[in-house]
């Protein structure tokens, strides 16, 4: 986007000044534009920016556009920037507690319809849909421009589509075939959208190992294997080895192994070295020192990342369930229920179906023994 709105304003300029418009007039318009593309399009922490001055720009930029004839190119760029920048002023809202500007919210969506329907490319309906879904709560009209934008190829709004469809989430009708079909064509992108197509595979893998009714083409291991692939490519390519966290992805892999056959104690330790936080890394020493899993809540408790506390409670749950350890199974069911489904929706559906059509009652050996009374 960044080098797209660049050259837009470059070619901005050129036109403008080849129709005879004021040369300080022409400057004044792209200072606007650099200034929302660096201030407000491409910001992702709003908390010390000055949003009334954002408005005052998109408020001259509306004007610019009511008051001079423009040809459609023109107005793609202006209308990009100004709906762009609308609707991160109004999440920033949002997720600050402050008033949504249902006004501006609307104008931001018919900006970015606008902008998809000239320029034939969907991926700008990844925001439209965020906008219809968030600040003005038009469930079906975000679903639509998503499924348009994930059929462009968009790997956010694939990745959301097949989530969604796991999730039931907004009132959208669970289909597990389509959650399946996103998710391959998100890894089948490879790196292009860095950890997408690893996180993609990773969400495969846990079908294939959890639910011997979803055929997802390949099972965990291989699931397993196609992540680390990919994982590789991105370190390689980056330099970094924690660019796409994985240390509960980890400790996953972990609790399938020992369902499967016997626990990989070095890939336990490898989630702890990939788990950023002492909560979650006290966490998974309670399961290292072979202690009373339910002390493991306490730890939880404190994880200040909830997709990870989910992550690591749902996994600890298959890990007592496997080992027979009820009284721990029941605490930390009760834990998944004090918290919130907005922030991990995957990870309860994932347990409702679990319990309800997958390998619940088969995860693996029932140990009754002396495990019961070391660790439960």
């Amino acid at each position: 986007m960044t080098r797209y709105l660049a050259a837009c304003c470059t070619a901005l300029f050129l036109f403008l000044s080849a129709n005879g418009l004021a040369e300080e007039s022409l400057e004044q318009i792209n200072r606007d534009i650099n200034y929302l593309r660096e201030n407000v399009i491409q910001v992702f922490d709003y908390s010390g920016q000055d949003i009334q001055t954002a408005e005052q720009v998109i408020s001259q930029l509306s004007q610019v556009l009511q008051t001079n004839e423009w040809n459609i190119d023109d107005q793609v760029l202006l209308r990009r920037v100004r709906g762009l920048s609308l609707k991160n002023i109004n999440m920033y809202r949002l997720n600050s507690g402050q008033r949504v500007d249902y006004v501006q919210s609307e104008m931001a969506l018919e900006d970015i319809e606008f902008v998809s329907q000239q320029t034939g490319s969907d991926h700008i309906l990844y925001a439209g849909g965020h906008v219809a879904m968030h600040l003005l709560n038009y469930p079906v009209k975000a679903y639509d421009l998503w499924q348009r934008c994930a059929e462009s190829g968009h790997a956010g709004c694939m990745n959301i589509m097949a989530t969604h469809r796991f999730t039931g989430e907004n009132g959208l009708p669970v289909d597990v075939s389509q959650t399946v079909k996103w998710h391959q064509k998100v890894y089948q992108t490879g790196i292009d959208f860095i950890c997408a197509g690893v996180y993609s595979a990773i969400n495969l893998g846990e079908l294939a190992f959890l639910f011997d009714d979803i055929d997802t083409g390949a099972d965990w291991q291989q699931w397993r294997e196609r992540r680390e692939s990919l994982l590789e490519e991105v370190i390689k390519r980056s330099g970094d080895e924690y660019l796409c966290p994985m240390g509960a992805s980890y400790f996953r892999d972990f609790v399938f192994q020992s369902i499967e056959s016997e626990p990989d104690w070095d890939m336990l330790d490898l989630a702890m070295r990939h788990l950023p936080e002492a909560s979650e890394k006290e966490t998974l020493e309670i399961i290292k020192q072979n202690m009373n899993l339910s002390n493991a809540i306490e730890h939880l408790a404190l994880i200040s990342n909830p997709i990870e506390q989910c992550s690591l409670t749902l996994s600890l749950l298959l890990y007592a369930q496997h080992n027979g350890l009820e009284s721990a199974s029941q605490a930390l069911q009760n834990h998944m229920t004090t918290l919130s489904t907005d922030d991990c929706p995957w990870e309860f559906a994932l347990l409702q179906r679990i319990q309800n059509r997958g390998r619940w009652q088969s995860v693996g050996r029932q140990r009754l023994n002396s495990s019961e009374s070391t660790m439960d």
